[in-house]
Order: C-alpha cells, then structure tokens, then sequence
C-alpha cells in the first residue's frame, strides 16, 4: 500500500510539472541546501542549468533571461570572511564586489539595448550603502551615513531607471524610490516601512508593492507614483515580496501572512487574495510574474522552494526560491 501511495505521488506530481512548464520556460533562482552549505542555483524547467560549487554558502537572488537567451543570475557568495555580491552570465563570473566588506545583489535587469542594470547593498563598515551598477560600473550609491538598500530595480521603456528599496532616517527605515539615482519618494510613516518591488508601465506609471508596520501589525502596500494605490489591514498582518502587473492592468502582488506558529504564502490581486497555503507549513510566495494569463509565484513551503502556476504547486529544490522568470514559447 505504501509503495502504491508514493507511486501514485510521484505521477501527481509529474502531472503538475507538466501543466506548470507547458507553454513556456520557467527559470527559477534559488537558494539551496546541500546539507552542509546554502548553494545558489538556477533551475529551467525543473532541470538544473547553474550551480555554486558548495564550498561557500551562496544565493541566488534573481534571475533574468534576454530575448537573445543570455542568462543573468544575480545574488551573493561567501569568501569566507565576507559575503561577495555576484552575477554570473551564462553561468560565468560577470561582476563582483571586491569582498573586503559584505554585499548583496537584490535585483538585475537588461534593457533591450543589452545595458546591464544590478542593484542591492554593500556595506561600509557601519551601514549598508544601497547600490547600483550599470554594466558592471557604479551607477549610484546612497551617501553612507545612514543604512539603506535597494530591492528591486525596473527600466522604463523611456530609460528611465527605477528602483525600490528602503533608506534609514531618525531609527527608522523608510520605503524609497529612486529615479535615475536621485530620490523621488520616501514613504513619511512614523513607522518602518520598506519596498520590495517595482514596475513602471509604458505610460510611465510606477507601482511600488513593499509592506509598512502599523503598531505590532504589517500593513501591505502598493504605491501607484508614490500615493498608496491600495492596502491590507491590520486583520491580514502580512508581508509583500514581488510585485507584476498584467497585460490587462491587474496588480499581483506576492508574500506571507504572519502567523503565530507557521506563516501562509500569499497572493493576492487587486489587493484581494487569491491564493493561500494551507498553513501546515512555514511559507511564503517571494517572486510572480505574469504571462498571458497565467500567474507563476514562487517561494517556499516548509523545507523546500516552490513554484506555482495558477496555484498549483511543484518543489523545485529544498530551500527558499526568491525569483522566477517565465519566457513563452
């Protein structure tokens, strides 16, 4: 009976992987345990494509796939004595920091003119300076006197280039968006606040998803040009990870409730919720993305990262996925 039981799973499962990777390539970036250290990996279609070597811990943070193919996996490794934020192409060494201070990469994007944005933090020494780099130079940082960081970027068609993350000021940190390196909004709640994601739409319209504290509770928010476009109530007490805005202008916005025992991945659209774990596990949804009109979100349940389409669900590997990039056939 047993063994029936685990066969019958096993074809379940092999059904899911085959409707979620129908109809397009998925690619996932994660960060996987291999029993002794944290592995950053990128995986398409279930099938892995890149792999740290495992003799540092390593992430991998975000992924992005060109019209051309090319690859870009962004997040960090470790040297030893410092975290080294990194970008491979292809699977080949891109960019890094110098690792004499720890650094993250957050968030990479590629114009369709092949210009290379990364984004995230690196340490002074004291605070956490939020960073971006343009085809491997330094593009823009904060001034270093306070900690801050930078969680997602986004080109507008225009060339703009937006980006979303959180700044310190008077103990607090606060969400910030920044347009080609210069501050546009700083969220002013008496609370911390952050933003996590960005998109801009070809009329130039910049949604912000991130999430804010309101007491002992979190609050997600979407900012539609730095007004609150829509937000949780306090009942929800919920976090905001990823951010994707459909072809038809629907705002899908991916995270987790908090939970007293085990949080619930969530997604939620137009500020409605349409899809929540079962709760029997520590989860949460880190990254969605639209195509057509299906919906991939993925993240984690339990010990494994996962990915869904239109809520249904696979686990890609054990550990947490923080992105997924989806290219139609």
């Amino acid at each position: 009976m047993l063994l029936l039981l685990a066969v019958l799973g096993c074809k379940k499962d092999n059904n899911i992987a085959a409707y979620i990777y129908a109809d397009a390539d998925v690619y996932v970036a994660c960060r996987s345990f291999n029993g002794t250290k944290d592995v950053a990996k990128v995986l398409k279609n279930g099938t892995v494509i890149f792999s740290t070597d495992g003799k540092n811990n390593a992430s991998a943070n975000a992924v992005f796939v060109t019209p051309l193919g090319d690859i870009y996996t962004a997040g960090y490794e470790s040297n030893g004595s410092h975290i080294v934020a990194k970008v491979w192409k292809n699977g080949q060494p891109y960019f890094q920091t110098n690792g004499q201070n720890d650094a993250k990469i957050k968030s990479v994007y590629v114009t369709s003119s092949g210009d290379v944005y990364i984004a995230g933090y690196e340490n002074n020494g004291t605070y956490n300076v939020a960073k971006i780099w343009k085809n491997g130079q330094l593009y823009f940082q904060t001034n270093g006197l306070s900690s801050a960081t930078v969680n997602s970027i986004y080109v507008s068609t225009t060339g703009n280039v937006y980006a979303a993350g959180e700044s310190g000021a008077g103990g607090y940190y606060h969400a910030t968006i920044w347009k080609n390196g210069q501050p546009i909004f700083q969220a002013n709640s008496a609370n911390h606040s952050y933003a996590t994601s960005i998109m801009v739409t070809a009329s130039e319209d910049v949604y912000t998803g991130g999430y804010e504290q309101s007491g002992n509770y979190n609050l997600v928010n979407v900012w539609k040009n730095s007004q609150i476009y829509f937000q949780t109530t306090q009942q929800d007490d919920a976090v905001a990870n990823g951010l994707a805005i459909s072809s038809t202008g629907d705002i899908y916005l991916s995270g987790r409730k908090i939970a007293p025992d085990d949080d619930i991945a969530k997604v939620w659209k137009n500020g409605t919720v349409i899809f929540s774990t079962d709760g029997k596990q520590n989860s949460g949804a880190m990254s969605v993305v639209t195509s057509g009109t299906d919906v991939y979100f993925a993240g984690y349940e339990g010990p494994n990262a996962k990915l869904w389409r239109n809520g249904k669900g696979i686990t890609v590997a054990v550990g947490v996925a923080f992105s997924v990039f989806v290219v139609p056939h």
